[in-house]
């Protein structure tokens, strides 16, 4: 803090100042992360390119493939980004029964006034662990005091949370959505506090319908008996399913998600007329890993220019998006006419079959009877 005190660097200096307070508080708050029915956070006992080591040694590494969720090797820095104290620890069981343990802390580099060595300059970051080779800890540690790992996942503990008044809300409206479809394909069940799986989500869809309505409107998409699935193949690339609802004060956009469920982004620019909501679902590993090419390192648009094959990419997204504009025009024209308001049409149309031909009564008179004619054809 000395050190960057004197470079006058007020964003480096306030984090300091934060995270002194911090210290010198009583209990200092820990947001505890668990997975279960995982594979834990395998090759622990490897120097490099393991799940392990890439995400608590490597920087912008990810060996992840296939239908995993990140593969920047980037958002494993976010939880540094909710820590006060930029530390933190992971514990993991992994499925060959391998143990671990260690904290990290990210902090800045500085140089000391007292050094032995040629370069005064630290790294930034810090281990608690093992000293040689700044390696795990041969144990699976809770840092808390209400839980203990037995079953084969990872725990992530974020030191120092920075949390706001509202942080359980904010975790819950990022589940439902993102992960709307995986909860609801049973794929995941998330804890906060209370359950959201796939026997609550109506519930707690319904309770956050205001501050997650895209949720809200692709919720209704799965449920409502009039909403039409299609099954399209993209040559040499794989199937999609798209489910689309027609229905009034829907949001007109599409939700675009990988096959395991997680959505990458919001189709939009559909149709300004039609109200209706869909969802489109890459449905094997195949079409999959093709999409998954072009996604940015935020995991929130396909870039064709990501791709191996930047041209083809942009011509198969291009592809994708009209089939999918079509299909909401062809099922929203139908459903349209289909639900025509007959009593409206009625302004328009002449009703011969009650006309007074013989003019046996003048008398303006007012029935409580509604006319159909029989030339209506419906």
């Amino acid at each position: 803090m000395e050190y960057w005190n004197d470079g006058n660097n007020q964003k480096t200096t306030r984090f300091f100042d934060k995270a002194i307070d911090v210290f010198n508080q009583d209990f200092i708050d820990v947001l505890r992360i668990s997975d279960f029915n995982t594979t834990g956070l395998t090759g622990s006992d490897k120097d490099y390119n393991s799940a392990w080591q890439n995400l608590v040694k490597s920087s912008g590494v990810s060996n992840k493939g296939g239908t995993s969720g990140g593969s920047f090797g980037i958002g494993k820095s976010a939880p540094f980004a909710c820590s006060d104290l930029r530390t933190v620890f992971y514990s993991t069981i992994d499925n060959q029964g391998l143990k671990a343990f260690q904290g990290i802390a990210r902090l800045v580099s500085f140089k000391k006034k007292k050094f032995i060595g040629d370069d005064p300059t630290t790294t930034g970051i810090g281990y608690y662990g093992v000293k040689e080779k700044n390696s795990a800890i041969r144990e699976c540690i809770s840092i808390t005091n209400d839980f203990t790992r037995k079953d084969v996942g990872t725990d992530v503990f974020i030191l120092g949370f920075s949390k706001k008044s509202d942080w359980k809300d904010e975790i819950i409206i990022s589940v439902l959505d993102d992960f709307l479809y995986s909860v609801y394909n049973n794929k995941l069940i998330v804890k906060v506090d209370g359950i959201i799986s796939k026997d609550t989500l109506k519930f707690t869809v319904t309770q956050y319908a205001d501050k997650a309505s895209k949720a809200y409107n692709y919720y209704l998409v799965l449920n409502d008996e009039s909403t039409k699935h299609i099954n399209y193949h993209m040559d040499k690339v794989g199937t999609i399913d798209l489910y689309v609802l027609i229905k009034p004060n829907l949001h007109r956009q599409v939700m675009m998600c990988r096959t395991n469920g997680m959505k990458v982004y919001d189709q939009k620019s559909i149709s300004a007329n039609i109200h209706f909501a869909g969802i489109c679902i890459l449905n094997d590993d195949g079409i999959n890993q093709y999409f998954r090419e072009m996604e940015n390192p935020q995991h929130n648009a396909w870039k064709p220019e990501r791709h191996s094959q930047p041209s083809d990419a942009k011509k198969r997204k291009k592809e994708l998006t009209k089939y999918i504009k079509d299909q909401v025009l062809s099922i929203g024209r139908i459903t349209t006419v289909d639900e025509m308001d007959a009593e409206g049409a009625g302004e328009y149309l002449a009703d011969i079959a009650f006309q007074d031909t013989n003019n046996q009564d003048n008398a303006e008179s007012v029935s409580s009877k509604t006319k159909i004619s029989k030339y209506w054809s419906l």
